[in-house]
């Protein structure tokens, strides 16, 4: 252990004086004992002056030694010097004198300099006359970095003469220029002082250009509107200023300083965001590099590198490692597991914050007790604000029920809003997914309690309870339901209007309905979702079906769930309803087809009345071929033909010809030859036959099929498929016309 010299310097004197009196000696007897003499009382303080001195010159000696190693790091040389200055002894100042000679090296007597500098700033008083002259001395050394550290030291001395001094070595026309410029140098320091700027201004008639320009260039600080390189201007200037009061003078120098201030925060902004830039772009370099060695590592190898990198002290190394895991998941749908794993959950106790996030934001999306155990665990320690709102969203993303206990405490004994509204909407969250709300039950008292006393105005920390509430969805609850659905904030409009459909609470469907129009999308949302599963009335039905027009509905999120909510009302109808709701369709053809589609669908599966097929099938057709979708309808009809002529109906030959035209106008036309000889062979009837050739000579005849040459020739050759047996000449002269339709088409040899 090294003492301090103030500590050795008492327990030398300490030790002089148990000495003198003899503790830890023999105790002589009573007889021989003498009284002290002011002669040996004296000799005592000179023993221990000398020990003193002795321990002083010891003290001095060292930091001599540490700063003239050669060997020695700057930094180590300083703190010897800067060691020195403490010392205000005469002995102390002659040292430093010594040091500061221009026979010493550099290096040496720029450390001291920087020592007077820092301690300048500390202890004014330390900087004693005895240095000065060493230190204009060395403003004429060779070394330029002595030179600007010697003026700077001088700077700091706050001695009457001295800018006169320096004044005169810098007019002295026998010294060397660099010895002048630096005396310059000096005085600029220092001139919010009217003494200096005197100084400054006297040496204008200087007939050195270089003095001059150094002397303008110092006098710039001084002046606001620098008149530049006019040394009659810096006059006139120094006329003005020179009347001012020591008032007015150093306010005038503080207007001058805060400009300069003004400039020096812009430049140092400007060379913040640039370093900023660079720092990022070498960020962004390193983590381009990281990646590409990442993926061009063999599959077997990657684990091992991650696991590297996570254990890097570059916390630029360990961020883009964690990117990677994310990328990961998020191309390739893989979460971390094993090793890798664990390594995250240990970076979720790192002193780096940001690390502690990006982990988290991993491991929240990990289906793992253990990592639930673990955000758990950081929960009880974590003290940020902003990281232990980041766990407690953590644990809602997770929806572990485990979770529960941990949230319900933060609404009991939080008394910060911010985490028990986190706590709100993970407990919402993990409650919107459990079946079995038994578990839930010690939040209810919470959330009510933290409701009632929620601040009316407080509207977030409000919906998140609601958004809870609503979760748990227990019966107690529906008054604050009730009484929010009424609000205008659709922030707790969400919450409540789920709370009640939850509950299957329809006290409020007439404003609910009201809400399927408001003007926030989610707010529609919920109401439309709300009035599909609670809505029993005309008027329910009516509102579903308004959202569902576009030129109404403008979300497709909202049109797509009042189909929803629409398909699900009519689902609990009779069939018989059902199939006259499609009338209320009639405005969006596209929703009216896609009912009925459903529906046949539905009643194929379910074995439904053959009847109620048919006319479902029926109005299907009919639309489809409305919409110039023949294609389709010509699909529609043929079921419904075959379900006819299987029952043996009347309308069997109506029908089949509907299917035959809806065949002739598909693009291309939909095997028009099968479907005659089906109709003509199915219902055995001359009526039927001749419907058919009117109908097919009616669409070749018209005139925007007779100029289609392509149609022609496919139905010439769907015509020709059908054996002549039992048709009239009619259809015979049909198929001349065709043929030689086509032919006249031909290009002449």
């Amino acid at each position: 252990m090294q003492w301090p010299h103030h500590a050795i310097l008492a327990l030398a004197v300490f030790g002089a004086a148990l000495t003198a009196s003899g503790v830890g000696q023999e105790p002589e007897p009573a007889s021989a004992a003498a009284v002290e003499t002011p002669a040996e009382s004296g000799e005592t303080e000179k023993v221990v002056e000398t020990i003193a001195d002795a321990e002083h010159a010891k003290q001095l000696n060292t930091c001599r030694e540490g700063i003239l190693d050669a060997a020695a790091r700057d930094v180590d040389r300083r703190r010897w010097a800067e060691l020195l200055l403490g010392y205000s002894s005469d002995q102390a100042n002659a040292l430093i004198v010594e040091l500061l000679a221009p026979t010493q090296r550099a290096e040496v007597s720029k450390t001291v300099c920087e020592a007077m500098i820092a301690a300048a700033h500390r202890n004014p008083a330390r900087l004693v006359p005895a240095f000065v002259d060493p230190l204009l001395e060395l403003l004429g050394a060779v070394d330029p970095g002595l030179r600007q550290t010697a003026a700077q030291a001088i700077s700091e001395f706050p001695r009457d003469g001295l800018a006169a001094r320096l004044a005169a070595i810098a007019e002295d026309d026998g010294a060397a220029m660099p010895k002048r410029l630096a005396a310059i140098d000096a005085l600029s320091k220092n001139t919010h002082r009217r003494d200096v700027v005197q100084q400054l201004i006297a040496l204008l008639g200087s007939s050195s250009q270089e003095v001059l320009a150094e002397v303008m260039s110092s006098l710039e600080q001084a002046s606001p509107e620098a008149p530049g390189q006019d040394v009659a201007q810096w006059r006139r200037w120094w006329d003005d200023n020179e009347r001012l009061s020591d008032e007015q003078w150093l306010e005038a120098q503080l207007r001058l300083y805060r400009q300069h201030s003004r400039r020096v925060a812009a430049s140092f902004e400007a060379f913040r965001a640039e370093s900023q830039r660079e720092v990022d772009s070498s960020i962004a370099q390193m983590r381009s590099l990281q990646s590409e060695l990442y993926r061009a590592l063999p599959p077997e190898q990657r684990r091992t590198k991650l696991i590297e990198w996570l254990a890097s002290p570059l916390a630029v190394v360990k961020l883009t490692a964690l990117g990677l895991i994310k990328s990961r998941i998020a191309d390739e749908g893989k979460a971390p597991t094993g090793e890798v794993l664990a390594v995250l959950l240990e970076l979720l106790n790192d002193g780096s914050a940001v690390q502690r996030r990006e982990s988290l934001l991993i491991v929240q999306n990990v289906n793992d007790p253990v990592v639930v155990d673990a955000v758990l665990s950081r929960l009880e320690v974590e003290s940020l604000p902003s990281m232990r709102l980041a766990v407690l969203t953590a644990l809602g993303r997770m929806r572990d029920a485990a979770a529960i206990p941990a949230l319900v405490a933060e609404l009991r004994t939080s008394a910060d809003a911010s985490y028990v509204q986190e706590a709100a909407v993970s407990l919402g969250m993990i409650a919107e997914r459990m079946e079995d709300k038994t578990a839930l039950d010690p939040a209810k008292v919470p959330l009510q309690e933290r409701f009632d006393a929620s601040a009316v105005d407080d509207i977030a920390l409000r919906a998140a309870l609601l958004s809870a509430m609503a979760g748990v969805a227990d019966r107690g609850f529906a008054p604050a339901f009730a009484e929010a659905v009424e609000s205008d904030d659709s922030r707790l409009l969400q919450p409540a209007i789920l709370g009640l459909r939850v509950l299957g609470d329809r006290s409020k469907m007439l404003r609910i309905r009201d809400l399927t129009a408001n003007a926030d999308p989610p707010v529609r949302l919920a109401a439309i979702a709300a009035v599909a599963e609670l809505g029993r009335d005309a008027e329910d039905l009516q509102s579903l079906l308004t959202r569902l027009n576009p030129s109404i509905e403008p979300n497709a999120l909202a049109r797509e769930a009042a189909w929803g909510g629409f398909s699900d009302y009519m689902a609990r109808r009779p069939v018989s309803e059902r199939i006259d709701a499609a009338k209320r369709l009639r405005e969006t053809p596209e929703l009216e087809s896609r009912y009925l589609g459903e529906l046949a669908d539905t009643l194929v599966a379910t074995g439904g009345e053959p009847l109620d097929l048919e006319r479902v099938r029926d109005g299907l057709a009919r639309v489809f071929v409305a919409q110039g979708k023949h294609a389709a309808g010509a699909g529609q009809l043929r079921l419904l033909f075959q379900q006819q002529v299987d029952r043996q109906a009347d309308s069997a030959g109506t029908v089949g010809v509907r299917w035959l035209e809806a065949a002739l106008r598909a693009d291309p036309p939909v095997d028009v030859g099968e479907v005659i000889i089906r109709i003509v062979t199915s219902t055995v009837s001359d009526a039927v036959r001749g419907r058919v050739i009117d109908a097919v000579v009616r669409y070749a005849d018209a005139p925007t099929v007779a100029a289609d040459l392509s149609r022609t020739r496919v139905l010439l050759s769907e015509f020709r498929t059908i054996p002549a047996e039992g048709w009239p000449p009619q259809w015979s002269a049909l198929i001349q016309k065709l043929a030689a339709r086509v032919q006249d088409s031909q290009p002449t040899p």
